[in-house]
């Protein structure tokens, strides 16, 4: 059930603008996604180890 959330939520996301747009590029999506994925691994490894 929370896929389908995020799978919602994921298809309206705000720009820079603060527009909500809907994405049907989804190598970027998943290129963004992944990005942020990163950041928080990257961050997590900074703060507990």
């Amino acid at each position: 059930m929370n896929k389908e959330i995020e799978n919602k939520q994921i298809e309206l996301i705000p720009d820079k603008d603060g527009f909500l747009f809907e994405i049907e590029d989804y190598n970027y999506l998943l290129n963004r996604f992944c990005g942020w994925i990163a950041v928080i691994i990257i961050i997590s490894f900074i703060l507990f180890f």
